[in-house]
């Protein structure tokens, strides 16, 4: 008996959500004031959302602070960090203004989220939580990851609040290559009393990752990030951070679904998303050598204007997405031996060089791309890259003819090395992507021939080599030298005359 009354004093405390404050002269007529007081008994300040139930239209503020608002119902969501011990406290209540109104949201009454990984971890790991607590109106949500060594939450029924928390189990050395566990939970309708999950590490999946290094050296940051749930407060915190000095290996252990994966060094890199299913193993690849120009090529618009944009000329790799590191691109148009547009686009700089076609006759487009030296390592692969298009005059609303080569060689080491002396077989991806959304009309062409070369002194002098190709596949074999780098070239002819030289200067390294 004395337990059930500890029991509703408690709720009856934590309920006291609203509490009428009188209205001085000064004060506006519609206001609303959030106190939050972390487990200590400290008045704090703390991040905070008010999303107004009737509009939807949500803010976040501090907490402290009288705001002026409509009268009206609002859900409120708060993050109560403590300065004592750093752990924090989320809650979330419905309040009704109308005149001076002031809500409080105690740390004290929350309760801790529990969580345990099955088998237990090695003992020198530790648990890092991340949580989100969101609404269903508008785009109100806060999310975060815990500081300290717990997380607390002040139970709710609101149907209109979601929750979800994830825990990493990893070592406490963030760059130490061991393997990393990621459970995640969501809750809809309110925020639990007893947020109590365990996990099996056999429901995640493992994702491998190889980081060579080559284009990118030193130390990098890892995030795998998951999407596509229903749920988007689980969706925020679906989330793992890896550091490692390159080259590294690790697996990172994650809840099936969606997921894809940047890596951030001297460039910011994007990877491809890839559906995780369980019962299976996956392994990516990253840093792989030869980073190059992606797979979308320029276009006329607005008529017979051709339009340059930098992005074909980002650095990517051949095996990742679209999308890839900066770089300062010159351009440089000639029709009938005149230089029609030469102009430089630094890589921090988004502009798109136009040039209208003035007939139909033939033109020569050259992209000449440099990665920031600034960025760079000493030594660094894939400093340069050229495309040089060389086009019979397009139509309106047209993607230029061409196919850009991607350089993909084998059996190289996590320096994207090969061995001085040695042959390396080099396959050759010919792409040539459509651009997002049905904006231009695409060439109705097919290879016709392909061309290849090599070069062991940074294209000062190139090497012709012969091509196989079988089943639909291209690939050159190089006669490595004994020391330096390796330079790629290939052109790429259609059955009208249109061809795409594509160069990356020291691809992959010798030794």
């Amino acid at each position: 008996m004395r337990r059930s009354v500890a029991i509703a004093v408690a709720l009856t405390a934590l309920v006291s959500a609203v509490v009428p404050v009188p209205t001085a002269s000064s004060a506006p007529a519609n206001s609303l004031t959030i106190v939050t007081i972390d487990r200590h008994g400290h008045d704090v300040r703390s991040d905070a959302s008010i999303t107004n139930v009737q509009s939807g239209t949500a803010r976040y503020v501090r907490s402290g602070r009288t705001l002026t608002v409509r009268a009206g119902t609002f859900l409120v969501l708060v993050d109560i960090v403590d300065g004592t011990d750093f752990t924090e406290t989320i809650g979330a209540k419905r309040v009704q203004v109308s005149g001076a109104t002031e809500l409080t949201f105690r740390a004290r009454f929350g309760r801790p989220v529990h969580a345990s990984l099955d088998p237990r971890p090695p003992d020198h790991y530790t648990r890092t939580f991340q949580f989100s607590v969101c609404t269903a109106l508008g785009i109100a949500s806060l999310s975060h990851y815990v500081l300290g060594p717990q997380l607390y939450v002040l139970p709710t029924r609101l149907r209109r609040v979601g929750f979800a928390f994830s825990v990493l189990w990893g070592p406490a050395d963030s760059e130490d290559p061991g393997p990393r566990w990621l459970g995640a939970a969501g809750y809809r309708n309110g925020i639990p009393a007893g947020a109590v999950r365990h996990f099996r590490a056999g429901a995640l999946v493992p994702m491998h990752v190889s980081a060579r290094r080559g284009p990118q050296a030193g130390r990098a940051l890892f995030q795998f990030n998951g999407g596509g749930s229903a749920d988007g407060c689980l969706s925020d915190v679906l989330s793992v951070i890896t550091y490692q000095n390159l080259p590294s290996s690790f697996t990172d252990y994650v809840p099936p679904g969606r997921w894809g994966i940047t890596e951030d060094a001297q460039d910011f890199m994007v990877g491809r998303v890839r559906n995780l299913r369980l019962g299976h193993a996956y392994s990516m690849r990253v840093n792989r050598a030869v980073w190059g120009p992606t797979r979308e090529l320029p276009y006329t618009y607005a008529g017979l204007r051709l339009w340059l944009s930098t992005p074909e000329m980002w650095f990517v790799d051949p095996t990742l997405s679209r999308y890839g590191a900066d770089a300062n691109v010159t351009y440089r148009v000639e029709h009938r031996g005149q230089i029609l547009l030469q102009t430089r686009v630094p890589g921090n700089v988004f502009r798109i060089p136009t040039k209208r076609l003035p007939d139909q006759g033939w033109y020569t487009l050259t992209e000449s791309a440099v990665r920031p030296p600034d960025r760079l390592f000493p030594g660094a692969l894939s400093r340069r890259a050229e495309l040089r298009f060389h086009f019979h005059g397009l139509g309106p609303n047209t993607q230029l003819p061409g196919y850009i080569a991607q350089f993909l060689p084998a059996h190289l080491t996590m320096r994207d090395s090969a061995a001085p002396g040695s042959r390396t077989t080099v396959s050759l991806r010919i792409r040539r992507d459509a651009l997002p959304g049905d904006v231009v009309a695409y060439p109705a062409d097919s290879v016709s021939a392909i061309s290849v070369w090599w070069s062991g002194n940074r294209g000062q002098t190139w090497h012709r080599l012969p091509v196989t190709h079988r089943q639909g596949h291209w690939a050159m074999i190089v006669p490595n030298p004994v020391s330096g780098a390796v330079s790629l070239r290939a052109t790429v002819i259609d059955v009208y005359g249109n061809s795409t030289r594509t160069t990356v200067i020291d691809g992959y390294g010798i030794g």
